[in-house]
């Protein structure tokens, strides 16, 4: 949006600009020489595969090479062959246009014939078949194109054919060298790898390798058995001591109940058992025969648990063997380990010698195979190059291209329009007019001060008290009557006065337009509430000892005391100044205290207008702060002093505290400039001065019929 404002401000410098420079630009493309431009091509068919052949350096379709014969034809070499083919008659047909023009401009130019020969231009295309292009140039006439562009189509494939030959005769020659070295170095790698053999002491790895595989195998299936083994004998132990533990019977356990004599042993005492309870029917207990029985059972009870012992002994003994074998395996396990890994080590330089010496065989027999191809190629003709469309003779010009320059003109013209007055609002973007002030920053327009010349820099702030010019005072009840318009508030109201940065003259316009009010019959109060540099007390010679800051002292000490208006200097009928009574950086928490929120309503309620003198708003938060609390705000810019973007965003971010801005005044406008302002904007109350005054000024000259002067006279005295 700011864009299009800018260029609605300096439209006119856009056209004004862009008109001779579009006209400029379709002149100086208009008178140029004609250009004639003439084509011819190239097309690449491939040869037929007569035999299966690997050529060298010849044509294919892949970019790479149509890039190659782009490259050649545009070496100088090439070109000094179509110049050294010209006839004298071509050569006489495409100087003919410029000695036509030395004859009539009676100029003695004839540019080289190297230098015609060299304009024209090279490009691949083509989707199917692959297509080169040349297009060649002339000036004032299009005969010199065509020669050019047939001598290109005619010669190259002859220097095609002359270079390609010379590149064979130069390749062959070259790999016969380089075979006979291949050749040899074969012999020594072959030598080299039977000295390696019978140095590491193998007839071949691979015989190796297995032997050493399978020893790895066997080990590993050994100690495999061995580990089942041992797990087997470690659970039938485990099944003893629990059933020892148990004080259950061993005999359920395989390996107890068929050692050795155990089930003879069982056998005996189930026999001896079974005998003793015949005899104990027929007997005593102490009968021989029944302690015969069972001193037998008892040898035999003690040979069955020898028997257990020996066989959980035996079971032990075996575990004990197996891990001494399982030991063994593995000794043999790591030393076949060590034999694989030197084994890899010899084979690993075996195998770069057996690698060199398969690429030095690999290299020989393709350089075998390449000088083969390369001779029979050589008899025979392969070129994929064909001539295409030969060139004609153009008759029209393509340069000036006059509905090509009309599009650029115009581009050229609207660019220019529109980034004209983009650059000019780089170079200077201040803020100069009620449009700058209006349209671009959307603000209204209160009034416009004259640049201030003939006043005494110390009597500027009293131009209004003491009339010093009647032309600035009438601009002062101008502004005094674009406030009553603006202002939605009624009496009694609060009125801020703030501007951008330092210097744009807000306490001056204060002090003025507290005067105006004061004139108009409003019991007014001007308040310096600028803390960090206040100056309004030095305007009618007052001390700064005593004011606003200690006003909110002795409230803020004393809540409930009241406020004297004698206390309050007047400066003026119906004008009193309230000083800021020292300095201080705190004003934002100043702002905050009921005893400032005290005061100001006391102030509100003694009288009808209060103009506050602030500190500028780009600088410090003071005003920010104190927007929020007035109820109506006045910005001031000076001519040419601030950048109207940077006003702008300066008055957006008062927009934010919800103060109400009455618009803005432009300040210490030019004598030349001010009364254009005040003419084209007077009617909306931007002023009048200038030219109200230049036409009655009879009437202000007249001194016994100026009843209002006679009326200020009398109310000051």
């Amino acid at each position: 949006m700011d864009l299009l404002l800018i260029i609605r401000d300096r439209w006119i410098w856009g056209l004004v600009i862009a008109l001779p420079i579009s006209l400029l630009f379709a002149y100086k493309e208009l008178n140029v020489p004609k250009l004639f431009i003439s084509s011819s091509t190239f097309i690449f068919e491939p040869p037929k595969n007569i035999l299966n052949l690997s050529p060298v350096e010849r044509d294919d379709f892949s970019k790479q090479v149509l890039g190659q014969h782009v490259q050649r034809l545009q070496t100088t070499e090439f070109k000094e062959r179509v110049l050294t083919s010209l006839s004298n008659e071509e050569k006489e047909s495409m100087l003919r246009p410029y000695r036509s023009l030395n004859a009539e401009s009676n100029t003695n130019y004839i540019p080289p014939l190297f230098n015609l020969i060299s304009n024209y231009d090279v490009s691949m295309g083509g989707s199917h078949v692959p297509v080169i292009t040349i297009q060649a140039r002339s000036l004032h006439d299009g005969v010199g194109a065509g020669i050019i562009a047939n001598k290109v189509q005619s010669e190259y494939p002859n220097h095609i054919k002359s270079r390609r030959n010379q590149v064979d005769t130069t390749a062959v020659a070259f790999l016969r060298e380089q075979l006979e070295e291949m050749t040899q170095e074969e012999k020594n790698v072959d030598q080299k790898r039977d000295e390696f053999k019978r140095s590491k002491n193998i007839v071949s790895i691979e015989t190796d390798r297995e032997f050493i595989v399978s020893a790895m195998r066997s080990i590993k299936a050994s100690i495999s058995e061995s580990k089942v083994e041992k797990l087997k004998i470690q659970t039938v132990l485990l099944q003893i001591l629990r059933a020892s533990q148990e004080n259950k019977n061993l005999f359920f356990i395989e390996d107890i109940a068929s050692f050795r004599n155990v089930q003879q042993y069982r056998d005996r005492i189930v026999s001896l058992k079974h005998n003793l309870k015949k005899l104990e029917l027929r007997y005593l207990e102490l009968h021989p025969n029944i302690l015969e029985n069972l001193a037998e059972t008892r040898e035999f009870e003690g040979l069955l648990d020898g028997e257990v012992e020996m066989a959980i002994k035996t079971l032990e003994q075996k575990i004990v063997t197996i891990s001494e074998r399982e030991e063994q395996y593995q000794t043999e396990l790591r030393k076949v380990q060590l034999e694989s890994q030197k084994l890899d080590r010899i084979e690993i330089d075996y195998r770069v010698i057996e690698r060199e010496r398969e690429a030095k065989t690999a290299l020989r027999d393709s350089m075998l195979k390449r000088i083969n191809d390369i001779e029979i190629l050589s008899e025979m003709d392969d070129s994929a190059l064909r001539p295409g469309t030969p060139a004609g003779t153009p008759m029209t010009p393509v340069e000036p291209n006059p509905s090509q320059i009309i599009q650029k003109t115009i581009g050229v013209f609207f660019m220019a329009f529109f980034f004209i007055p983009i650059g000019l609002e780089f170079l200077d973007n201040r803020v100069k007019s009620p449009w700058d002030v209006e349209i671009f920053m959307g603000r209204d327009m209160l009034a416009g001060i004259p640049r201030i010349s003939l006043v005494s820099e110390t009597n500027r702030p009293l131009i209004v008290a003491q009339d010093l010019d009647e032309s600035l005072v009438e601009s002062f009840r101008g502004l005094y009557s674009r406030i009553q318009m603006n202002s939605d508030n009624i009496y009694p109201k609060s009125i801020l006065v703030t501007s951008a940065v330092p210097s744009e003259g807000k306490s001056l316009l204060a002090a003025n337009l507290a005067h105006s009010f004061a004139n108009h019959g409003r019991k007014t109060l001007l308040l310096d509430f600028d803390l960090r540099r206040p100056g309004l007390h030095k305007i009618c010679g007052l001390s700064n000892d005593r004011g606003l800051l200690t006003y909110v002292q002795e409230l803020q000490a004393n809540p409930s005391a009241s406020l004297n208006m004698e206390d309050i200097p007047e400066v003026y009928p119906n004008l009193r100044l309230l000083p800021s009574g020292g300095k201080t950086r705190t004003a934002t928490e100043l702002l905050e205290k009921m005893a400032f929120t005290s005061l100001f309503t006391k102030l509100k309620r003694e009288f009808d207008v209060i103009l506050i003198d602030s500190s500028p708003v780009g600088l410090f938060p003071d005003s920010h702060a104190l927007a929020t609390k007035v109820d109506d705000l006045i910005f001031v810019s000076r001519y040419s002093k601030v950048g109207r973007r940077t006003a702008k965003t300066m008055l957006e971010k008062l927009d934010e505290t919800g103060a109400r801005i009455l618009g803005v005044v432009l300040n210490d406008l030019p004598e030349k400039k001010s009364s254009s302002y005040y003419y084209n904007y007077g009617y909306y109350g931007y002023g009048y001065g200038y030219y109200r005054y230049k036409y009655y000024n009879k009437y202000y000259r007249d001194d016994n019929s100026d009843t209002m002067s006679s009326v200020k006279d009398t109310s000051n005295s």
